[in-house]
């Protein structure tokens, strides 16, 4: 066992958080600019950094008597100023120590609390991926658990396992992850961990030489801007590190089917035994990849199922369904053309005894990237939450104040980026425990975004919109062309700095030299013999001079009628899509 007597004070523990703070703000900027995607919208520094920051802000002027009490307003500040995938992720993994009640951390109750905090935030992710910040804390987590059972463990040790446990682990992202193999690089939401985990045991190694417990003078303050800094990973390997991947993590599904999950607000009985007789129902009805998770009062269900309506229908049975999240996995992984569906509220929305909701009664919340964007989204209603400009995602507590500002006790939110989707979903879990109903429709760019609020219809009840929602998000099928920033090899395709990508959803078609014959070659794809109306969104990179001669290549190729729209977005030059 380790010596009980070696103990982390309060005090000490917010140094510890205030150097891994400095270390990851000293590289906010590099890993912003390492990213597997060939096109500037890596913003996974940022995210980290500003998450982070929001937990450090909200120590600032207050005093502290144990551990417990820092970690848990330190975890209370991470929450609400998560930003992104990464940053979501981050505070998730830092919960672990706010639920460990000690005065003053031993190694034992730090290496337990970091694992917690893995548990946590595994739980968060839908659909966990190995090669990735998560895979990286549970070897961290896993090593440092078992340092903390040695006889002589201290802090010194235990940091020193961790650092090296974390680089190893980081080192073998590209083996487990295809996307950063293939890119030669390794995870950044891993890598802005182990700047983290740097942090903190270089605030350890400062610690008088001969201690083996934390020991500072009195003249010690929390100032993180005073902490030395030191570089982690040698500069001749900056280039092989990777922003965040999140987005390009790619699961196998199975052959088909539907990812069906759904939040349940268990109203009677118990949470536990209300998920033990769910899971016999789903996996009598077929259900394939089964998780539950139990968080009472409310039980989360994840399930690959052929008819997700029959899925929801058996969980409605255990209580009302505050989340629902349907993707096709079939189009996700065939990329399929969509099939004409039913236009009417699906059978599992139309068997809910809910009461039609008056408009004035549920609101839609967007993150919105444009100012062309905005004004569309505007003008239909929406409580438009700005902020998903790169580099400045929207966090957990922006999402929290729109939903707050709709007035509307059912709210509707629309992430329309994936690095957007875990912090959207956190709010929506937040404000459900305040009372309010809120669900995520799982967009992916503004113009999904808008495929979804012309399927909503005051006339239907908050389930059956959702549905609704849903269902045209995933009927809808978005071309975007992007510049490349540098050379890379992106999907197996070599790709030159100016090039342009013309990529359908997420799958990269073509690499040309001109952005609009990008668009054009998109445009083809799209094109079906029914299709009435093609729909241009104009980027604020995309150059106006080449406009005209953009709609006179469309006219050449088809006569069918074409919109340009000022979309106003970043990154992305255009937006096409069909109809």
């Amino acid at each position: 066992m380790a010596n009980p007597s070696f103990l982390l004070s309060s005090h000490q523990w917010q140094i510890l958080l205030g150097a891994a703070h400095a270390e990851l703000s000293l590289h906010e900027e590099e890993i912003n600019a390492l990213n597997v995607f060939p096109v500037p919208d890596g913003d996974t520094g940022t995210n980290m950094n500003l998450t982070f920051t929001a937990g450090i802000k909200a120590l600032h002027g207050k005093s502290f008597q144990t551990c417990a009490e820092v970690s848990k307003i330190f975890a209370e500040g991470l929450l609400m100023g998560a930003r992104g995938n990464s940053g979501v992720i981050l505070s998730q993994l830092f919960r672990g120590f706010s639920q460990v009640d000690v005065t003053a951390f031993s190694v034992n109750q730090f290496a337990k609390a970091f694992f917690e905090g893995v548990q946590i935030a595994y739980r968060a992710v839908s659909k966990p991926v190995e090669g990735t910040i998560l895979s990286v804390a549970r070897d961290v987590a896993q090593a440092a658990q078992k340092e903390a059972r040695q006889e002589n463990a201290d802090w010194t040790s235990l940091f020193a396992v961790i650092v090296e446990s974390a680089k190893q682990s980081l080192a073998a992202t590209p083996q487990q992850l295809p996307v950063l193999k293939q890119a030669g690089v390794v995870d950044s939401g891993a890598q802005g961990l182990v700047y983290i985990l740097a942090g903190m045991a270089d605030a350890v190694s400062r610690w008088n030489k001969d201690q083996a417990s934390p020991q500072y003078t009195e003249t010690d303050t929390f100032n993180p801007s005073k902490l030395e800094q030191k570089n982690f990973y040698p500069a001749e390997n900056v280039e092989n590190i990777s922003s965040d991947a999140i987005h390009e993590m790619v699961e196998s599904h199975g052959h088909y089917g539907y990812c069906t999950e759904a939040l349940i607000r268990i109203e009677a009985g118990d949470v536990d035994r209300a998920g033990e007789s769910l899971r016999h129902q789903l996996l009598a009805e077929g259900g394939d990849s089964l998780v539950l998770v139990t968080s009472p009062p409310y039980l989360r269900m994840h399930v690959h199922t052929l008819h997700p309506g029959q899925a929801l229908e058996v969980a409605l049975q255990f209580g009302p369904l505050v989340q629902i999240k349907i993707e096709n996995m079939t189009e996700q992984n065939a990329h399929l053309h969509p099939v004409e569906q039913d236009s009417r509220p699906h059978p599992a929305a139309q068997d809910s005894t809910e009461e039609v909701q008056n408009i004035d009664q549920m609101a839609i919340v967007a993150a919105i990237n444009g100012e062309g964007f905005r004004r569309v989204y505007e003008s239909l209603g929406v409580t438009v939450l700005v902020g998903q400009e790169p580099l400045a995602n929207p966090s957990i507590e922006d999402w929290s104040k729109a939903i707050e500002a709709s007035g509307a006790e059912q709210v509707i939110l629309l992430p329309n980026h994936k690095n957007v989707l875990l912090s959207a979903e956190q709010a929506a879990q937040l404000m459900t425990k305040a009372n309010k109903r809120v669900s995520v429709v799982p967009t992916r760019t503004p113009v999904h975004g808008i495929a979804a609020l012309l399927a909503f219809s005051p006339h239907l009840g908050f389930d059956e919109n959702n549905l609704a929602m849903q269902r045209a998000v995933s009927q809808c099928r978005v071309g975007m062309v992007a510049k490349a920033s540098r050379d890379s090899v992106y999907q197996n395709r070599e790709v030159r700095a100016g090039q342009f990508l013309a990529l359908l959803e997420d799958e990269l078609l073509n690499v040309l030299p001109d952005a609009n014959d990008a668009l054009v070659y998109l445009l083809k794809e799209l094109l079906q013999p029914d299709s009435e109306l093609i729909t241009v969104y104009i980027g604020s990179a995309a150059s106006t001079s080449d406009l005209s001669l953009l709609r006179q290549q469309i006219v050449a190729l088809t006569e069918i009628e074409v919109e340009f729209q000022e979309g106003g977005q970043s990154v992305f030059d255009y937006f096409i899509t069909v109809e």
